[in-house]
């Protein structure tokens, strides 16, 4: 287990295997990536009340099947390679994002076999199912993760048997995809309950260009190489074809700078890059290579920097301290946990060793959730994880017990220590981890949970009915984590918190249990029905005065839980 989209994708595909519940859902981008929680599902089947192990490992080759399958007919496919072909196949395989990513479920991987096969069809004599067998590679690959649908105009235009713009709007099966591509998206916006839109956007050419180069490693270069060739191709002989094919490389590229939380998106792109091994205009341009001087030094230093990334990264301490190292490198933070700024190898090795040796904070908090055996309840229960609620879900799940909705009355909560602990790891990972105190709960408190699951430090907690009932004070945070992205909430009684609040300056978020009225009306207020009770939000903006003044018209044994432009009340 890597990340939460994998368990996300396992979940969904529990629920699907086990009751068939489909249509409707709303699972975790269910609307962009249907197809891939079908397919999850198929593999789970054979293991319904399989450990919690055995399931996730079942995801896991589930989407390393349909990957390997389409690897394996697209290299049946071919009889003959060239040695610029070769190296190309080398570089995409090994780039840390396909390796790194290849073995684990992701609907990324899943995608990228239905879009190999679509290739190899597309490459094959035309035929009377040729169209047909295109129309349902395409939506399946678009279904199983719906960006894929960027890199359909590269494959079409590659694929096309004549290049005119005329020729190819007459062609069937440039048609059929089309169609089939719009029906996938559709069928994602109907089948699910709440269709997901866009995340929010970011840009940091600093981070980008890492994700990047230590993604790509070599194979950055080579497809800078292809790029540069088609430019050439379409400048020189003033072809508008090989202008539409030059854009349509790059689209991916902007549709993902603003959008890349993780290498892994780049699975896509790699994927394409592999679909030029067998489309028969792709090839024609790597057969350009050999006889342009300046793009066979481009692939050759593709490969040296992709052998040397192998074993050679960096160590970073700052901006102004970096300094080659053999041997483990800085890993830098993604989605998915930490990558490394090259040394591949000795990263992978770690990487392979994570039941015994956790990597980052994703892999402590799991590894603590595997070890929850039971929870005492039979009825729903309130999973809370700060950034990581769906590995607690997908744990319950397994056990046989539903995770409560926001709206749902629970007999309890399980939670990690996480939630409450922040884990400070050094940067270099040459000191290990220390544990630095977040939010630290009273003794009192403490001792009326259970203690459920434990690993390498991380722990995973019951408070149920038996030991006092679901204290309020979590309540509070999964209320906020229902109305927030922002996930550094601490919690504390009132009296102890307004020292810090009034150096706090500005806030945002308050939240309040009903009955306070008048003299608490801000513009913004609204309503909100939260675990059967109506409460009252207001969103609003105020300096520390203001929250000085409301200190008064609190109760002594109010709740509150600030963070970083949050403050949230709720009486006890």
């Amino acid at each position: 287990m890597r990340e939460s989209d994998q368990a996300s994708l396992v979940d969904g595909g529990l629920q699907i295997a086990r009751d068939g519940d489909w249509l409707g859902e709303s699972y975790y981008n269910y609307s962009r990536q249907y197809v891939s929680y079908w397919v999850v599902a198929l593999g789970l089947l054979p293991q319904l009340d399989a450990g919690i192990d055995a399931l996730v490992e079942s995801g896991n080759r589930s989407a390393a099947a349909v990957l390997a399958f389409g690897l394996a007919v697209m290299a049946s496919r071919r009889r003959r390679w060239s040695p610029v072909e070769l190296i190309v196949l080398g570089l995409a395989l090994f780039c840390p994002v396909w390796w790194f990513s290849a073995p684990l479920l992701a609907s990324n991987g899943i995608a990228a076999g239905f879009v190999l096969l679509l290739a190899v069809v597309l490459a094959t004599r035309r035929s009377g199912g040729r169209s047909a067998a295109a129309a349902v590679l395409t939506f399946l690959a678009v279904g199983a993760r719906s960006d894929v649908a960027l890199i359909l105009p590269m494959i079409v235009l590659l694929a096309a048997p004549v290049a005119r713009v005329p020729r190819l709007m007459r062609d069937g099966t440039t048609w059929a995809m089309a169609g089939s591509a719009v029906l996938a998206l559709v069928v994602g916006r109907l089948i699910t309950e709440s269709p997901t839109g866009m995340p929010s956007t970011f840009f940091d050419v600093r981070l980008f260009g890492a994700y990047v180069v230590f993604g790509l490693n070599g194979l950055t270069l080579a497809w800078a190489v292809f790029f540069l060739l088609v430019v050439g191709r379409a400048w020189c002989g003033r072809s508008l074809w090989w202008a539409g094919v030059a854009v349509a490389v790059l689209l991916p590229w902007l549709f993902y700078a603003p959008l890349l939380y993780s290498p892994r998106h780049l699975v896509v792109v790699v994927a394409g890059v592999l679909t030029t091994l067998v489309l028969p205009r792709g090839r024609n341009v790597w057969s350009q290579v050999a006889r342009v001087w300046w793009a066979r030094w481009g692939v050759a230093c593709g490969v040296a920097a992709s052998l040397m990334l192998s074993l050679v990264g960096l160590r970073m301490n700052s901006m102004k301290d970096i300094a080659p190292v053999v041997g483990e490198s800085t890993w830098y933070p993604t989605a998915d946990g930490l990558w490394p700024m090259g040394a591949n190898i000795p990263f992978f090795v770690r990487l392979a060793q994570a039941d015994e040796r956790p990597l980052d904070h994703n892999q402590l908090v799991w590894n603590a959730w595997r070890q929850v055996e039971q929870v005492p309840a039979d009825g729903p229960v309130a999973v809370f994880s700060s950034g990581l609620t769906t590995y607690g879900e997908l744990r319950l799940r397994a056990l046989g017990v539903d995770a409560a909705r926001a709206d749902e009355l629970t007999e309890g909560v399980v939670f990690d220590s996480r939630s409450f602990l922040r884990r400070k790891v050094d940067r270099n990972q040459m000191t290990g981890a220390t544990v630095a105190p977040h939010e630290k709960i009273g003794a009192d408190q403490l001792a009326a949970m259970s203690l459920v699951g434990c690993s390498f430090g991380a722990e995973v907690y019951w408070w149920g009915a038996e030991n006092g009932g679901a204290s309020k004070a979590l309540e509070v945070r999964q209320l906020l984590a229902s109305l927030t992205t922002n996930d550094r909430m601490t919690l504390g009684r009132a009296g102890d918190a307004w020292q810090e609040l009034a150096h706090a300056g500005r806030f945002e978020w308050v939240v309040m249990v009903p009955g306070w009225y008048g003299h608490l009306e801000v513009h913004g207020a609204r309503r909100l029905r939260w675990r059967g009770g109506d409460w009252s939000v207001i969103q609003a903006e105020g300096e520390a005065g203001w929250i000085d003044g409301l200190r008064h018209n609190l109760p002594e044994d109010a709740w509150v839980a600030r963070s970083t432009m949050v403050v949230a009340f709720q009486l006890q």
